[in-house]
């Protein structure tokens, strides 16, 4: 969103960043709820959404590289 063209208005720049940006207290705060609810995430991605090992290392692949 910080790259948005400095020929739209604040008001557009402000709708695009409450459609797609990601506010930091947010991430911490859904952190927080899976560390307090499952004690880390990979506890949260075996018991809340029923990842298993291929799933987990599929998701590490993508995001992690490995």
């Amino acid at each position: 969103v910080e790259n948005v063209s400095s020929n739209y208005s604040s008001e557009y720049k402000e709708i695009i960043w409450s459609i797609f940006g990601v506010q930091k207290e947010y991430i911490t705060t859904v952190f927080q709820v899976i560390k307090s609810k499952y004690g880390n995430l990979e506890e949260y991605l075996e018991k809340a959404l029923k990842f298993d090992k291929i799933k987990k290392e599929k998701l590490k692949k993508i995001y992690l590289g490995e």
